[in-house]
């Protein structure tokens, strides 16, 4: 019964040594985009790529962070964009996402969107909302997130192929997880 501490104690440094390699190795296969136009930094797996691209419909840039090829078949970059808007006062999240499924709906009045209520990855909450749409022979699916800090509300759309929905499911929770606002 003596060690009984020691052993306990020798318990808990091992794990928390344990975690912290498994931080350190989840750390290195990921970059940080700073995007202080986008007001936002998120972290990503080294295997994407982030680029910003324009809206004619959107006053601001998107940031758009993009899955890489698989193969030569592969003719298709999952991404996750996001879009963010400054208002000019603080209306709380779930007004800001209904906002945005209205905002879907008026755009684009076939589609039939989901809400999803709130999912929280890592330390952040957020309001889903989902559709899926086909383009000729290929089927795909949106996955929206919205959020608010402060009077900027933050939008973030994961589109994929249908049958790759789960594929990349972790890595999207993980960028959500990594999201800071600037």
């Amino acid at each position: 019964m003596k060690y009984f501490p020691f052993l306990l104690l020798l318990l808990v440094v091992s794990c928390s040594d344990s975690d912290t390699v498994q931080e350190k190795k989840a750390a290195d296969n990921l970059q940080t985009v700073h995007a202080t136009a986008q007001k936002i930094e998120l972290q990503y797996p080294k295997t994407w790529i982030h680029s910003f691209t324009s809206d004619s419909n959107l006053p601001n840039s998107i940031l758009a962070i993009l899955s890489p090829l698989e193969n030569q078949e592969d003719s298709y970059q999952e991404n996750l964009k996001v879009y963010h808007e400054v208002l000019p006062m603080r209306i709380s999240d779930s007004l800001y996402h209904q906002s945005a499924i209205a905002e879907l709906r008026i755009k684009n009045p076939n589609l039939t969107i989901e809400n999803r209520g709130t999912q929280r990855f890592g330390n952040q909450v957020y309001n889903e909302w989902y559709f899926q749409f086909e383009n000729n022979t290929t089927a795909y699916c949106v996955h929206g997130y919205t959020c608010m800090r402060d009077s900027v509300g933050y939008n973030f759309a994961y589109t994929t192929v249908k049958s790759n929905e789960k594929k990349y499911a972790k890595e999207v929770e993980q960028i959500l997880s990594s999201f800071k606002p600037l």
